[in-house]
């Protein structure tokens, strides 16, 4: 029987069943940080692989090949063109569908569930530069297909379909259902029968109009055992990725969604599946989404930004709606209209582990009407509203090892929030919450604590816990790992539940020498946090058994505005490759191509412009290093 192309990951027990640090620590170092860029590729040569005793059956997509066809082999010399048309002649348990980089607007919709053992696997083989690109819309750059309408306005008669949204010149464009000759700058307009009316204040073929077509990039209405890897989805006209009622055991990693009209990922009534290592931006609404009962999912190693619904504030990084017992661990969420993390009624028994969320429109960690959670080792930074927030009811929480600090300056709001009935069978302890301005840090209720000392006496929680300054190394900028001297080093609590072995990018915890260990537990020198300081001399190649990946390459500040310096360690003489790509895979820059560097501490300096000198626009970036100790990256945020 063939076997599928990637193993199984294991998985962690959730609340209900036992599952004590021991078995989490394990788990961490089988998962690592999952920060992997989904655009890049190490190499051109892709496999999916298999346990060694098992047959492999690899199907080839290649739209890019001059002799693919719609009635293929699927073999590297007679790919198919298009994925669908592979899914629907060849899928079965156990197949590994290879698709090679190009553009292919296509939705892929899935007839067919594989095995547990025999997993049918979605493997995106880009090449540096050439992503493998499932878009949702068609491009109406050709000027044979619009028309004046008068003055300013254009049409395109060939859209016979109801697109859901329109993208010119990198932006949404704003819909119109009032008359035709008074639509606005900026504005679409679909009329039945007539097509699609835009006004940009001239040609709209110079302008790269895209128009919505395809609702999904991968559609699995009901549909287990399924692997995407590594894809890059750009403007679906709902969801990049659906897994509907009954899609379980599936696993959505390393993926780039952008411009979603809706929801990037979003899982229904999905059991035990995996969302790991994804990309998500500027999506209409969530990044992602767990909805009606998805329970035993694990939520890793994602980076959900930049998202807002322009009708009304309800776009947040992570949204669970009436779910229970799930892990959400090492995400980063960040720059969203609402809540980075919002896990309302129903989804009682979230473990929240080493996840960071700063700069987002509401509360960093919003919990509301969910009960019996456990969080360990989240940041909450620069919220607009609180930084953790329990309330209506949600009883039964532990939170340790935290750390949240400058939220709802503004807004006067806390770091930490707890009302009233929340505060049934509430715990907190071994946290940081400090701001750097008078405002009181801690609310119970309508009650404000300026002093941790005196939350501490009225509460009972957090007697181990600081008011100070946790000295992030650039948090405005999103780096959040410890600075020399910070108060979370060596001092975390960790006979806790659910406590990881590993710090959020998977590094090993690293005992400070100069630091005295006051931590409680078996490993009194861990830190409080989602990073473990690294002392001078340290490795930074990650934890034992844990992927490179982008361990050890540091860019600070990043988000950037500016300037930003990249900086890593080689262990080895050898050719050297420095070079930033956007999210479609493109090279922008490249600051180092090739040469022999020595073996050491390496140092770029990066500014906020393309290769040609003009100014990168605002958004999602990776750095990519090819050099002697093989590939990695990181993404960059470039704000204006």
């Amino acid at each position: 029987m063939r076997r599928t192309g990637m193993e199984r990951t294991g998985r962690p027990a959730i609340a209900g069943r036992d599952l004590g640090t021991r078995a989490w620590a394990a788990r961490a170092r089988r998962s690592g940080g999952a920060w992997l860029a989904a655009v890049i590729a190490a190499s051109t040569a892709i496999a999916c692989a298999r346990p060694a005793a098992a047959q492999v059956d690899t199907v080839y997509i290649d739209i890019q090949n001059p002799v693919c066809r719609e009635f293929a082999t699927g073999t590297v010399d007679d790919p198919y063109c298009g994925i669908q048309d592979a899914v629907e002649a060849r899928q079965a348990p156990g197949v590994c569908f290879v698709v090679r980089p190009g553009t292919y607007r296509e939705q892929v919709t899935l007839p067919a569930s594989g095995y547990p053992d025999h997993m049918i696997t979605f493997l995106a083989a880009p090449t540096p530069g050439n992503p493998v690109v499932i878009d949702g819309a068609d491009d109406f750059s050709d000027p044979n297909l619009w028309a004046p309408a008068g003055g300013d306005v254009w049409r395109a008669a060939s859209v016979t379909w109801i697109p859901r949204q329109v993208r010119a010149h990198g932006a949404r464009l704003t819909p119109w259902a009032g008359a035709v000759d008074s639509l606005p700058p900026d504005g679409w307009e679909y009329v039945p029968g007539a097509g699609v009316y835009v006004n940009l204040g001239g040609d709209p073929s110079t302008q790269d109009v895209h128009i919505g077509r395809r609702r999904y990039g991968f559609y699995l209405p009901n549909r287990e055992y399924i692997r995407i890897e590594g894809f890059t989805i750009l403007e679906p006209d709902d969801r990049g990725v659906q897994l509907n009622f009954g899609s379980n055991h599936d696993e959505i990693v390393n993926n780039v969604v952008r411009w979603s009209k809706n929801i990037g990922i979003q899982a229904i009534g999905t059991r035990d599946s995996r969302i790991a290592g994804n990309v998500v931006s500027e999506c209409g609404s969530h990044g992602i989404s767990l909805t009606t009962g998805s329970t035993g999912c694990t939520i890793e190693g994602n980076e959900s930004s930049l998202n807002a619904d322009p009708a009304k504030r309800r776009a947040n990084g992570l949204y669970m709606f009436g779910c229970p017992g799930n892990v959400v661990r090492g995400n980063k969420w960040h720059h969203n209209q609402d809540s980075g993390q919002q896990v309302p009624s129903g989804s009682d028994s979230v473990i929240s582990i080493q996840n960071i969320s700063w700069a987002n429109g509401d509360h960093g960690f919003d919990h509301l009407h969910a009960k019996t959670g456990v969080t360990v080792g989240d940041v909450a930074f620069g919220n607009f509203k609180d930084g953790f927030s329990f309330e209506g009811n949600s009883s039964g929480h532990v939170i340790y090892n935290s750390i949240a600090i400058d939220n709802g300056l503004t807004s006067n709001e806390a770091d930490l929030w707890v009302d009233d009935s929340s505060m049934v069978a509430f715990q907190s302890n071994a946290n940081i919450f400090w701001n750097s301005t008078p405002q009181q840090p801690i609310k119970r209720g309508m009650n404000r604590f300026s002093s941790l000392a005196d939350w501490a006496d009225s509460s009972g929680q957090d007697h181990s816990s600081l008011q100070s300054d946790p000295l992030f190394a650039d948090p405005e900028a999103g780096d959040f790992h410890l600075k020399e001297g910070s108060p979370a080093i060596d001092n975390a609590e960790t006979d806790v539940p659910f406590w990881p072995a590993t710090d959020a990018s998977g590094m090993a915890r690293a005992d400070d020498p100069q630091t005295a260990n006051t931590g409680v537990g078996p490993t009194s020198f861990a830190d409080r946090g989602a990073y473990e300081y690294q002392p001078q001399g340290t490795t930074t190649a990650g934890a034992p058994g844990s992927p490179a990946r982008d361990a050890g390459l540091l860019i600070r500040p990043n988000p950037m505005r500016v300037e930003a310096e990249i900086r890593f360690d080689t262990r080895r003489d050898g050719a050297l490759t420095v070079a930033l790509y956007d999210l479609s895979g493109r090279c922008v820059r490249t600051l180092r191509s090739g040469g022999r560097a020595a073996a050491g501490t390496q140092r770029f300096t990066l500014n906020a412009r393309a290769g040609d000198g003009r100014p990168l626009e605002a958004g999602v970036y990776f750095v990519r290093v090819q050099g002697p100790d093989g590939v990695r990256s990181s993404r960059l945020l470039v704000l204006h």
